[in-house]
């Protein structure tokens, strides 16, 4: 998990509804987040939900719930998501606000409590960690254009720019790139491949395989997890297997446990 101390800290939350600029201070005292940190030292968290479709109003009022959050010495921001998607360029504004100027000052957390699809999925990767709800799910980031249809040479002018996007997201916050662009581009087929020498999964397109060392690499027993006909969805638990996601929890508490883990 990146950018955590490692230490063992009591988490206490506020929540932020959609338009609100208020605090909402929830589970501070004998609530449930205090019996599981009980005795340790405290930070504070905020909930900030991101529901319904993704726009530049949604925009505007991340960001602005944002500051006021971290001008308010907040330590984690829990982005909740339940969304189905929306527009592109406000996906793109929110994933740049939160990669260049959120994450450097504070530690960012998507909590999938029902869906991340779409925008929503770009948006989730964007932040430090993923954690999902039992049975939620996240992916599927084709573009479509409404009224008409995205072919060819047009349809893959908009998903090399996502696919970049999701890329810079995976290498800023410690995502498998090629399980990410299974997520944007239909014909992406990935093989999961085990390190021979650390014993870790590895994510490789099928077009790198030929390219892969067989002593570095047991290539004998690789899996195929995406084939060539899909466009990437996960549960909860396969987010977890493939390394998208850090956690599957039970409710926003276990978000909490998780946080509360040393590193």
């Amino acid at each position: 998990m990146s950018g955590m101390k490692n230490e063992r800290r009591t988490i206490s939350v506020s929540l932020f509804c959609l338009v609100s600029v208020g605090w909402l201070l929830a589970s501070t005292s004998g609530g449930e987040a205090d019996g599981l940190r009980a005795g340790l030292p405290r930070v504070e968290a905020v909930v900030i939900v991101c529901r319904g479709e993704i726009g530049y109003g949604l925009y505007k009022s991340i960001q602005r719930r944002t500051e006021t959050a971290i001008d308010a010495g907040v330590e984690y921001l829990i982005y909740e998501m339940d969304t189905l998607g929306g527009g592109l360029l406000a996906a793109y504004k929110i994933s740049e606000y939160f990669l260049h100027e959120v994450n450097p000052r504070a530690h960012t957390v998507a909590y999938v409590s029902k869906k991340a699809i779409s925008a929503g999925a770009l948006i989730s990767v964007a932040c430090e960690d993923i954690v999902m709800k039992e049975n939620t799910r996240i992916g599927d980031c084709a573009p479509i254009a409404l009224g008409t249809k995205l072919e060819d040479v047009e349809r893959e002018k908009v998903e090399t720019d996502i696919r970049a996007v999701f890329v810079n997201s995976a290498k800023a916050n410690g995502y498998p790139e090629a399980v990410l662009r299974a997520m944007v581009t239909q014909q992406i087929e990935v093989y999961r491949v085990k390190n021979a020498s650390t014993g870790e999964d590895t994510f490789f397109e099928g077009s790198q395989i030929p390219t892969l060392d067989p002593n570095e690499y047991d290539l004998d027993n690789k899996t195929l997890i995406v084939t060539k006909d899909q466009l990437l969805t996960l549960t909860a638990s396969e987010a977890v297997e493939y390394g998208v996601a850090r956690a599957e929890v039970k409710d926003l508490a276990g978000v909490l446990e998780f946080l509360g883990k040393d590193d």
